[in-house]
C-alpha cells in the first residue's frame, strides 16, 4: 500500500520539492505540509520540513537547490 500511495501522491511531492531547490521556503513548507496530510506515513517529508523552518530564518547562501550533509 505504501507504494501505490506513492505513486498516488509523487505529483505534490514533486511540486513540492520544485518550490524547495527554488529556494520558496515558506511555500514549500505548505506544500510538504499538504503532501504530510495525504501521506503521513511517509518519512522522507520530515527532513524537507526541518529544512524549509530553518532556512527561512537562515537561509544558506550560495543555494543551488542541493543539500550536503556536513556530519552524520
Amino acid at each position: 500500500a505504501i507504494i501505490e500511495n506513492k505513486m498516488k501522491f509523487r505529483h505534490v511531492f514533486e511540486q513540492a520539492f520544485e518550490l524547495y531547490t527554488q529556494a520558496e521556503w515558506q511555500k514549500a513548507e505548505e506544500a510538504f505540509i499538504n503532501y504530510q496530510r495525504m501521506f503521513p506515513e511517509d518519512p522522507v517529508v520530515l527532513p524537507f520540513l526541518d529544512r524549509c523552518r530553518i532556512f527561512q530564518t537562515l537561509p544558506p547562501e550560495d543555494w543551488t537547490g542541493v543539500y550536503r550533509l556536513d556530519s552524520k
